[in-house]
């Protein structure tokens, strides 16, 4: 199964999967607060919302891609295809209880990464499928200051999710064996956020999402492997979930078209998955990935197309978390462009129906690894990568 490591980790790891913002590619985040999708990134911004409020999505992501590595120990290459479709389900509420206060609450994907399942690969004694993700409940409230300003904030209740498989090396001649590991757990984390309605026609956002650490144990499951080679001892994780800013600037038109700035500070150098032996000497391992924080920057335009009708554009950049020498078999992180365009009709009960298709381009993601067990020296990129999202979604 394809992970979403096809988003880009930045993308993957921060964005709320289950919401676009305003618009396609992540576009109008922190400012615009037009429905209730805003109680997930500014539960400030709730404070606009004059009566209560729905929203419901369904993204559905489409990958594929095709990856070809070489391996000097063993003296081999392969090339693995794959791909996979995923149905990805969101839910917002808000509404107003007076002038000052709004509550909120929001059920939504709000992290996830992981390697595609390359089970012939070379690289597939390191790992032939891994994910992580962590599923939100995020009950908000915003209180209003002024008719300018208003403060929200917010707990995420996130259960987070790990899996990992490996082949297990059984000697020359003789089939792998398998190795899997599969455990969750639940964290808390919180957002704080502030609203400026500059003007009739600009307002302004800011948001800050702290991080968390999800701290999980299970036993190794084998099959097909020797018993002098299966570990009887537990394996312990803490997974490090990083914190971000998101500031953003919604500005609308005489025309009625409306324009959006959105820039996203994600402490990515902080993400790690430390894990340790039960019972057993040894620690935490370091951290292993040396990332680097990450920017990312969305533009968003919109414009009534006929009555009731609307369209927009958007555009996004993920600046690459990883220098090309610290990329690994196991996190191949890159840089990311996306583009995409949007349709919405308001409909005379006040309902609105919008679709939104997105095109993410991500880079080749080459790898070259020091000399390892077995394996030897490991190097390898993608050389196709598609990366589709189209999100159906209603607010009333």
């Amino acid at each position: 199964m394809n992970r979403l490591i096809h988003l880009g980790l930045a993308v993957a790891a921060i964005l709320p999967l289950t919401a676009m913002g305003g618009g396609p590619v992540f576009t109008d985040l922190a400012a615009g607060a037009s429905d209730a999708s805003i109680v997930g990134f500014n539960p400030a911004g709730m404070a606009r919302l004059t009566d209560a409020s729905w929203r419901t999505g369904l993204i559905v992501s489409y990958s594929e891609s095709t990856w070809e590595v070489n391996s000097s120990g063993l003296d081999q290459s392969s090339e693995s295809d794959s791909d996979s479709t995923m149905l990805i389900p969101s839910l917002f509420y808000v509404r107003p209880l007076n002038e000052s206060w709004t509550i909120g609450a929001s059920l939504s994907a709000t992290s996830g990464m992981g390697n595609d399942g390359d089970e012939d690969a070379v690289s597939r004694y390191l790992a032939t499928d891994w994910s992580v993700g962590s599923f939100t409940f995020q009950p908000a409230v915003s209180y209003r200051l002024n008719d300018a300003w208003s403060l929200g904030a917010g707990v995420g209740i996130n259960y987070t999710v790990y899996s990992w498989e490996a082949a297990v090396f059984n000697g020359i001649g003789t089939p792998d064996g398998k190795v899997e590991v599969e455990m969750d757990d639940v964290k808390l984390n919180y957002i704080l956020s502030a609203h400026w309605e500059a003007s009739a026609t600009t307002r302004f956002g800011l948001s800050w999402r702290s991080e968390y650490k999800p701290d999980m144990q299970d036993s190794p499951d084998y099959s097909g492997v020797d018993p002098d080679r299966q570990s009887d001892t537990d394996l312990e994780l803490e997974i490090t979930m990083p914190q971000s800013v998101v500031a953003g600037v919604y500005h609308s038109l005489a025309n009625q078209h409306w324009l959006s700035l959105d820039l996203m500070w994600v402490e990515t150098s902080e993400f790690n998955i430390e894990s340790a032996v039960v019972d057993e000497d040894g620690g935490f391992t370091p951290n292993p990935y040396q990332l680097n924080d990450t920017w990312v920057v969305s533009v968003g335009w919109g414009m009534p197309l006929a009555a009731q009708w609307s369209v927009g554009l958007g555009a996004l950049y993920v600046h690459d978390p990883m220098d090309d020498d610290n990329r690994s078999v196991l996190l191949r992180a890159d840089s990311l462009w996306g583009l995409g365009a949007s349709i919405e009709q308001q409909r005379d009960n006040g309902m609105v129906i919008g679709a939104n298709l997105s095109y993410l381009f991500t880079g080749d993601s080459p790898v070259e690894t020091p000399q390892l067990p077995i394996v030897g020296v490991i190097d390898g990129e993608y050389t196709d990568r598609t990366n589709l999202l189209f999100e159906l979604y209603v607010s009333w």
